[in-house]
């Protein structure tokens, strides 16, 4: 009995060694030794390094081990240690692209961003929210604050990615709010002013030559509806119906008067009308038979008014007229300023505001007989009344030059809206500079001849009164 356990104890070894040995599987491949199976694990052979592995004495032929000095497998050979490293090729990575975009952006705009060109190459952008998408360009209509961050463009071609490139976008709250809709009849060529708590418009016609002129003087509340503002028939002016009038508002009275009519009627006449009261007084008449100049400039207890067409030689003039209320005994007087400095050219539909108690003035255009030539005009001046005198200023970065759409002045910038809907701020500290705003003027016409612009509360509106679209504009 011993006899035979120590016969099946001794031979064993050599039942098992000369079969298979499988791990994690039953039936092992029969070619192989040892079978190890799995699809969650690897085999995980002995780890030198170098010098380790050196250190092994009488290595067989064939000993395998891992390097983590190279991070290769090495075998034995009989002789030598023999790297054993896998040739992976190495990516060879595409071009870069530079990505191009049309931020800054408001609110609601669309943005665009296009990848420049890479032959063969697929285009990968990722958003600032981590989501991806493929395509030479990337367009994202109605944004929010959410689409503002950075992007990044990759290329892709035969398995490998390009370096990243990035651009950032910004996108802004719009500071543009629509209003009530102005509710008078349609003019262009309006005046505009502001008295108190209440923006007003008035006057313009419906023609440039041979319309009707208007007359009807109409408030606006910002306040009013809720927020969204109210219109108001205030008064009718009782001189000459014209358009291209001018209007300036001391001690919370309006001055107006002026202004173009039939083709070739100009006037000259002057009113002062008291809103407490409803009142309008007739007072010193303008020197010259003129229109077409700015509107709505006082500094102090003075009004100012000048430039525009002279009616007798169809040409535009460069004088600047300061109006007294308290002289003549009430009646009021015209007095010229000083001479405009030399290189200053005569211009009408001018850009006019005032700004620290200084006025600016310029743009518009330039004409010379009847009929003659018009040239556009972008110089652009400060005129101080505390020393009567001229400055030229910047115009660097400002709006194209000739007429403009609207124009006033908030929170000590100037600003004015170009034809195009583009608004312009200007700083007049060191002489003048010029801002693009992100956020351009939402209506839908900008024809020079319909925006008016008032102030109120800090805020602008501002009318076009051809279609009676109303925005506020908050700085």
């Amino acid at each position: 009995m011993r006899l035979a356990v120590l016969f099946i104890v001794l031979g064993m070894p050599a039942l098992l060694w000369s079969q298979s040995v499988g791990v994690n599987t039953p039936t092992p491949d029969p070619s192989a030794v040892l079978d190890v199976s799995s699809v969650e694990k690897g085999v995980l052979l002995p780890r030198l390094t170098t010098a380790q592995r050196d250190n092994i004495a009488a290595p067989a032929d064939g000993l395998l081990i891992y390097n983590i000095t190279t991070h290769c497998f090495n075998f034995w050979n009989g002789s030598k240690w023999i790297e054993f490293c896998a040739s992976v090729p190495e990516c060879s990575a595409p071009p870069q692209s530079t990505p191009s975009h049309n931020a800054p952006l408001c609110v609601g705009q669309s943005l665009t961003l296009n990848a420049s060109a890479v032959t063969g190459a697929t285009y990968v952008w990722t958003r600032p929210d981590g989501t991806t998408t493929t395509g030479s360009s990337l367009n994202i209509p109605g944004v929010t604050k959410a689409d503002s961050g950075t992007y990044t463009l990759r290329t892709w071609a035969l398995g490998c990615y390009s370096d990243p490139a990035t651009a950032h976008v910004l996108v802004q709250d719009t500071p543009w709010r629509q209003m009530t809709a102005f509710p008078g009849n349609s003019r262009i060529h309006a005046t505009a002013f502001t008295i108190g708590a209440k923006g007003y418009i008035g006057s313009g016609a419906t023609a440039w030559c041979g319309g009707t002129a208007r007359k009807d003087i109409w408030s606006f509340d910002p306040s009013g509806s809720g927020g969204n503002g109210t219109w108001t028939n205030e008064t009718t002016y009782p001189g000459n119906g014209a358009s291209m009038t001018f209007s300036f508002v001391l001690n919370d009275r309006l001055y107006m008067g002026a202004g173009f009519a039939a083709c070739g009627t100009w006037y000259t006449d002057v009113r002062e009308w008291d809103p407490v009261g409803g009142v309008w007084t007739s007072k010193t008449a303008f020197p010259a038979g003129r229109g077409a100049s700015f509107y709505n400039v006082n500094i102090g207890n003075m009004g100012y008014w000048g430039m525009g067409e002279q009616i007798s030689t169809c040409t535009s003039q460069k004088d600047l007229y300061r109006f007294d209320p308290t002289a003549s005994a009430g009646a009021g007087s015209w007095t010229v300023t000083a001479a405009a400095p030399a290189g200053f050219v005569g211009r009408h539909f001018a850009v006019a505001f005032v700004i620290g108690g200084k006025l600016y003035v310029g743009y518009g255009h330039n004409t010379t007989g009847c009929p003659g030539t018009t040239t556009n005009l972008n110089t652009f001046y400060e005129y101080d009344p505390g020393t009567n005198g001229w400055t030229a200023m910047s115009n660097a970065g400002g709006p194209p030059a000739g007429p403009q759409y609207a124009y006033f002045a908030t929170g000590g910038y100037g600003y004015v809206i170009a034809s195009t809907g583009t608004v312009y701020r200007f700083n007049p500290a060191a002489g003048g500079t010029w801002t693009t705003l992100i956020c351009a003027y939402p209506g839908s016409s900008a024809a020079t001849s319909q925006g008016q612009a008032f102030v109120v509360g800090g805020k602008a509106y501002v009318v076009n009164t051809n279609n009676g679209q109303v925005f506020e504009f908050t700085p």
